[in-house]
């Protein structure tokens, strides 16, 4: 099928479907093509392609603890090279999950919660393939109210600071056991 031209060159292009759910196993497979031109001269290239259809594992070791304001989850890592990111499912019983989000390299994920009612939590494995293993048994955890006061680290300038400007910049930094709202 013609593509189009740029200069005394001529492009052109093809498209082939190959369904790899009629008979093809997972595993590695080399295809080859050639491209013909008028004179019979031929140009050929290969490309290696990988079937995978297997699921990952479920991840082993699912843990969850709350603090104030969030849930951590952590687990093992499922140990194989094609897993590339993690799904994070809560919901409100063990039988109703839903997509939170995804995790990239990492075994760990931290929650943020609006409430302190407990939540249900899975964990599934994803493949470079796109494959989604099965998820975790859900685990329950509850974030906690947040007691500590924010403590207030840096307030600049200092005390007593002399200016004869119109405007007067302050800066400000503090810390807190979960997040501060606003200074």
């Amino acid at each position: 099928e013609y593509y189009y031209s740029s200069g005394e060159r001529e492009y052109y292009k093809k498209s082939y479907l190959w369904d790899t759910t009629d008979g093809f196993a997972d595993g590695d497979y080399l295809i080859r093509v050639k491209a013909f031109d008028l004179t019979g001269k031929e140009a050929a290239d290969q490309r290696s392609y990988i079937i995978d259809n297997t699921l990952p594992p479920a991840p082993d070791n699912v843990a969850a603890a709350g603090s104030a304001g969030t849930v951590t989850l952590s687990w093992d890592p499922v140990l194989s090279d094609a897993v590339v990111t993690y799904q994070i499912y809560m919901g409100t019983s063990a039988e109703n999950l839903t997509y939170y989000k995804t995790v990239y390299s990492a075994v760990t994920a931290v929650i943020e919660m609006d409430t302190t009612e407990a939540r249900f939590f899975g964990v599934s494995a994803v493949d470079r393939a796109g494959n989604e293993g099965p998820q975790c048994e859900p685990i329950s955890a509850s974030a906690v109210n947040d007691t500590q006061a924010p403590v207030m680290t840096i307030l600049s300038p200092s005390d007593d600071r002399r200016t004869n400007s119109n405007t007067v910049y302050f800066s400000l930094s503090g810390q807190d056991n979960y997040k501060i709202k606003e200074f």
